[in-house]
C-alpha cells in the first residue's frame, strides 16, 4: 500500500510537469537549438554528467543511468532569457539598421519518473523540451528585397516523450534504450520577399503554426570501472518527422524538418567520495538535416526554396565540450558548477538566413545546488550564463546583396526543480 501511494504521488508530479509543458513549452537555444542539460542537476554542471543519475530526467541524456537514478519523480521549470540582435550595414537592398528580437523570456518545463523493477532493471518516462529558432523582430530587413511585412520571425517548439529501460549486465556495466516520440510546431512570418524564390510560394510564410510528429530512439551505456572512474556513451538516432506541409516552400525537402542525430561520450573522475569531475563530449549532426544543413549560397533559379537542394541555414555539425564539478558538501547540500564550449554552427557567409535563427552562442558557465529537504524531497536550482557572441558575415549574393551582417546573442537561464525519492 505504501509503494502504491508513493507511485500515485510520483505520477501526479509527472502529470503536473506534462501539463506545464504543453501550456508553456517554447524555444531554448543554447548549442544551436539543443539544450545544455535538461534539468537543474545537468544544467548546473553545464550539461556534463553523462555517467550520472542525479535528477528525474537524467535518462533523457543517457537511458543507461536509470539504474543509478533509482525510484524518483520530479519536474523543473526554466526561465530562459535570450538577447538577440541583427545588424545590417551598407546601403541596400536589405534595409540597413539594427534589429532586436522582442521575445526575450520563455518558460520551459521538463519532468520525469523512474522506478526500479528489481535490483538490476529500471523503467522510466521523461518529457523534455528542445528548440531554439524563436525570434520576433518589429522591423524587417528583408523588406528592401521588394516585400516583407512586420513582425519578422520564426517559432520552433519541440517535445520528446521517452520510455526508458535500463539493465545492469554486470556489477560495473549498465545499458539502456528508449523509444522516443517527438512532436514539434513551427511558424514563420514576414518572409514575403522569398516567395518568388520558392518552389511553393504559398507555403513560405504567414501560415500559422504547423505541427509534425515523429519518432526515434536513444541508446546508452555506463561503465563504472572502479570507485574513481566511470565512462559513458550515448547515441540518439535521427528523429524522423512528418513534413511541415504549411512550410513546404520554405524548408528543403518540401517541409522536411527532422531532428538531427547526436552522439555523446562522458568521463567522470572521483578523487574523493564527495567530489566528481565530469568531462563530456557531444556531437550534433545538424548537417544531416537538409533544412538546417543546406547552404544558403545556392541559386534560387536552379535550387528554389523547398526543393531538395534548396537553401537552408548552412549549419555544420557541432562539437560541444562540457566540464562540470559536483561536490557533496554535506549530507543535505550538493553544489555544482560547469563550463561548456561549442564550435560555431555556421560560417559567416551564411549570415543572411540566420537572422531568423542567430544560434551563435559558443560558451556557457553555470552553477547550482541541490538541497535535501527530507529523506524523500529534494529541491534543485541552476543558473547559466551564455556569453555574448557575435558573428560578422555578409548577405547572400544570390539574393542580390553582399552587405555586412552582424548577428549577436547572449543568454541567461534560471531553472528550479523538485524531486521525490522513495
Amino acid at each position: 500500500m505504501i509503494e502504491r501511494g508513493l507511485t500515485k504521488q510520483s505520477l501526479k508530479i509527472l502529470a503536473g510537469a506534462a501539463a506545464m509543458f504543453f501550456c508553456g513549452a517554447s524555444a531554448f537555444a543554447t548549442n544551436g537549438y539543443f539544450v545544455n542539460g535538461f534539468d537543474p542537476t545537468q544544467q548546473a554542471a553545464a550539461g556534463a554528467g553523462l555517467t550520472e543519475g542525479d535528477g528525474p530526467v537524467s535518462s533523457a541524456a543517457n537511458p543507461a543511468v536509470g539504474i543509478k537514478m533509482g525510484n524518483i519523480a520530479g519536474g523543473s521549470a526554466s526561465a530562459f532569457m535570450p538577447d538577440r540582435t541583427a545588424t545590417v550595414g551598407g546601403a541596400g537592398p536589405l534595409t540597413p539598421g539594427t534589429y532586436h528580437s522582442d521575445n526575450n523570456l520563455f518558460f520551459i518545463p521538463n519532468g520525469g519518473i523512474n522506478m526500479l523493477v528489481d535490483s538490476k532493471t529500471s523503467l522510466g518516462l521523461t518529457l523534455v523540451a528542445n528548440g531554439g529558432m524563436e525570434t520576433r523582430y518589429e522591423g524587417n530587413p528583408f523588406a528592401g528585397l521588394g516585400a516583407g511585412s512586420t513582425p519578422l520571425g520564426v517559432g520552433l517548439q519541440q517535445a520528446f516523450l521517452s520510455l526508458n529501460a535500463a539493465r545492469k549486465l554486470t556489477d560495473t556495466l549498465s545499458v539502456g534504450a528508449a523509444p522516443v516520440l517527438a512532436v514539434q510546431s513551427f511558424q514563420a512570418y514576414g518572409l514575403e520577399a522569398f516567395k518568388g524564390s520558392s518552389s511553393n510560394p504559398g507555403a513560405v510564410t504567414g501560415n500559422g503554426n504547423d505541427w509534425s510528429v515523429g519518432c526515434g530512439a536513444r541508446f546508452g551505456a555506463v561503465w563504472d570501472a572502479n570507485r574513481y572512474v566511470s565512462v559513458a556513451a550515448a547515441y540518439q538516432t535521427r528523429m524522423w518527422m512528418s513534413r511541415l506541409s504549411q512550410y513546404s516552400g520554405l524548408f528543403a525537402g518540401s517541409g522536411d524538418f527532422d531532428v538531427p542525430p547526436e552522439v555523446s561520450v562522458g568521463l567522470t573522475l572521483r578523487p574523493t567520495s564527495a567530489v566528481a569531475v565530469m568531462l563530456d563530449w557531444q556531437r550534433i549532426f545538424y548537417s544531416q538535416v537538409a533544412a538546417v544543413g543546406n547552404t544558403e549560397l545556392v541559386s534560387p533559379a536552379a535550387n528554389p526554396l523547398g526543393a531538395s537542394g534548396g537553401a537552408g541555414f548552412g549549419w555544420q555539425n557541432m562539437d560541444v565540450y562540457h566540464l562540470g564539478v559536483k561536490w557533496a558538501a554535506t549530507d543535505a547540500w550538493t553544489l555544482r558548477a560547469g563550463y561548456s564550449h561549442a564550435t560555431q554552427a555556421f560560417n559567416p557567409s551564411e549570415a543572411e538566413f540566420n537572422i531568423l535563427a542567430p544560434g551563435v552562442i559558443t560558451d556557457h558557465v553555470s552553477a547550482g545546488a541541490s538541497y535535501k529537504l527530507t529523506r524523500h524531497w529534494t529541491v534543485d536550482a541552476a543558473y547559466t550564463h551564455a556569453f555574448r557572441n557575435t558573428v560578422n558575415g555578409t548577405a547572400n549574393p544570390y539574393f542580390g546583396s553582399t552587405q555586412p551582417i552582424s548577428l549577436a546573442l547572449s543568454e541567461e537561464n534560471i531553472t528550479l526543480g523538485a524531486s521525490y525519492r522513495w
